[in-house]
């Protein structure tokens, strides 16, 4: 298998003063929307509800064939093992023979699914050359370092891996119509994670943590609406929301808005925040590693601005 670098993508960037909503939502096409905030300025689809960035038309890509900044090692770790765990218990691997990973990062999920199950035939796509010289070095990997809208794959998969990766996408649907199209045997699953949008719009100074990357804002109900759209079975699409933040942490992180909102400018106060953010997740993941505990978990169709994760597995029917 042969690995390929795609063309690199020009971001388009319009200040938002100037701009004038001429596009359709990222995922219905309908063209009404409203502003939900101005400052990020994101945008709720009047039709559908989506959330999206206002300048995600389609054309914005952020650059990720180069360095990507991944979390702390132990962070990795700790997801890695998590999910591994949530995999086993949501789809197990006894009819797994092969394995997609969209988006492997450093790699910390295929060396443990490696180790747990050798006999597995894995295949990560992954955009970062840098990151894709550490994924060649797991035993039993398959990598293509390309996007996936530029993968041609003629082999199939029972389980697809896609996480923290969607809310990145400028069109998602056409992602997960490839994935449900041409990755998934019949019968296949596809899990995948994403930021929840309660948590990250919680209010304008939450949003403007979020990662300029996040072109998109799911919630457990639009997303499961979108899968099933899709041709995915309804009746299959399941799920959890889970929190690897303090329980405080909104409440302690606008506070802390509020007390710097005079001493320092808007781009510092940022900067601050995420600090902060940052910090206080990796304090929080690291006591969870060490004692080998899960983080608190709520169905996925529950609206909770606490819980910051969201995992939804979807089946391709056997009959498609």
């Amino acid at each position: 298998m042969q690995d390929g670098v795609c063309n690199q993508y020009q971001a388009v960037i319009q200040r938002p003063s100037e701009y004038v909503p001429d596009f359709g939502c990222p995922i219905c096409q309908n063209s009404e929307h409203r502003e939900l905030l101005g400052n990020p300025p994101i945008r709720s689809c009047v039709h559908c509800g989506h959330a999206f960035r206002q300048h995600n038309h389609g054309k914005l890509i952020p650059d990720y064939s180069g360095k990507v900044k991944m979390p702390f090692r132990i962070e990795a770790r700790y997801y890695a093992r998590f999910h591994y765990d949530l995999i086993e218990q949501q789809v197990g691997f006894t009819n797994v023979k092969n394995l997609l990973e969209i988006g492997s990062g450093d790699g910390e999920l295929l060396k443990l699914l490696y180790r747990k199950n050798p006999e597995l035939g894995l295949f990560s796509i992954e955009a970062s050359r840098d990151l894709c010289e550490g994924l060649r070095k797991i035993p039993n990997v398959h990598v293509i370092n390309t996007y996936v809208e530029k993968v041609n794959l003629e082999q199939r998969f029972e389980l697809v891996l896609l996480f923290s990766v969607l809310e990145h996408l400028p069109d998602p649907v056409k992602i997960l119509r490839l994935i449900h199209d041409k990755f998934l045997e019949p019968g296949g699953h596809l899990v995948l994670k994403v930021p929840t949008r309660e948590f990250e719009l919680f209010s304008q100074a939450m949003a403007r943590m979020a990662p300029a990357g996040h072109l998109h804002f799911f919630d457990g109900i639009g997303l499961g609406r979108l899968l099933a759209s899709i041709g995915f079975d309804a009746e299959t699409i399941s799920g959890i929301k889970y929190r690897t933040i303090p329980a405080k942490y909104i409440a302690v992180m606008e506070e802390l808005s509020r007390i710097n909102e005079r001493r320092m400018g808007g781009q510092a106060k940022r900067l601050y925040l995420k600090a902060v953010r940052r910090l206080s997740t990796y304090l929080k993941i690291t006591a969870l590693y060490a004692i080998k505990r899960t983080p608190p978990k709520i169905p996925f169709q529950e609206i909770n601005h606490r819980f910051n994760n969201l995992v939804i597995v979807a089946r391709k029917e056997k009959s498609a």
